[in-house]
């Protein structure tokens, strides 16, 4: 367990560990994507202040400095283990500013990126034919082949490796494509405003400590976890536990917070 979360550093490397961790430069599992996020909400101001009079010429640099870090392998680095941060922000702030600058357009009413058919329907068809590709061997195979081929003809690997770090072309589509799809479907709005989604709405307004919350809880219950073999009630148990456990820190400190506000008026 200490392995697999990034933790035996701390006790074979103690003083690196302990200066790499403030620095956000040694990076533990379950929350190795805080440092990302710290890192994009300081640029944030700056992102909001340009966006809102140059939103295409944002997202086109945006795309650049996606393609110029995977084709450079830019990335920060970590101390005292080697190599990179694994969620690296010069890739991986392609989704942040396409979700910022689309929050921004609906929040004047607007879509960053318009509803167009053929636009949607292509959307649609990546997650599908991704599902074909993983679940159909045949089809896996080649089409595993075929990214290999292109491979060794010299195409660069941020367009056809699956890699989380540099958030290469076929991870990107999937991810802008399912955005895209569900963000123009009638019914997710409906959904998102019904009585089910509730609990999640109450999570969503107290994301920090509900975060916080569920790494600890993950990384306690991973240890629970590992000795146990696969098992739908057990599996069950452990999600639904955790589940009810952040809805209910989420539901007292909303209370708390009202309460606050009622005591202040």
């Amino acid at each position: 367990m200490l392995a697999k979360n990034n933790i035996a550093p701390l006790f074979q490397q103690p003083l690196g560990t302990m200066v790499g961790i403030p620095l956000l430069t040694h990076q533990l599992g379950y929350l190795n994507i805080l440092p990302l996020y710290m890192t994009l909400l300081l640029v944030t101001p700056l992102l909001i202040m340009v966006g809102l009079r140059w939103p295409v010429p944002v997202a086109l640099a945006s795309v650049l400095l996606w393609a110029i870090a995977g084709e450079f392998r830019l990335n920060f680095p970590n101390f005292p283990n080697e190599g990179g941060w694994f969620f690296n922000p010069f890739s991986r702030q392609l989704v942040f500013i396409i979700g910022l600058l689309s929050g921004m357009a609906m929040k004047v009413g607007k879509r960053f990126i318009p509803y167009h058919p053929v636009l949607f329907g292509s959307a649609a068809a990546i997650p599908v034919f991704t599902l074909i590709w993983m679940k159909v061997p045949p089809i896996g195979k080649a089409m595993n082949g075929t990214m290999g081929w292109f491979g060794s003809m010299g195409a660069p690997f941020y367009l056809i490796w699956f890699d989380k770090t540099f958030l290469t072309l076929p991870r990107l589509l999937h991810a802008l494509a399912l955005f895209y799809v569900l963000g123009h479907l009638p019914i997710m709005r409906t959904i998102a405003q019904s009585r089910i989604a509730a609990p999640f709405r109450l999570m969503g307004r107290q994301g920090p400590a509900v975060f916080a919350a569920g790494t600890v809880l993950s990384m306690a219950l991973q240890v629970v976890k590992a000795p146990m073999d696969a098992h739908p009630l057990w599996d069950g148990l452990l999600l639904g536990g955790g589940m009810a456990l952040l809805v209910g820190l989420a539901r007292i400190l909303t209370k708390t917070a009202e309460v606050s506000r009622a005591k202040t008026t």
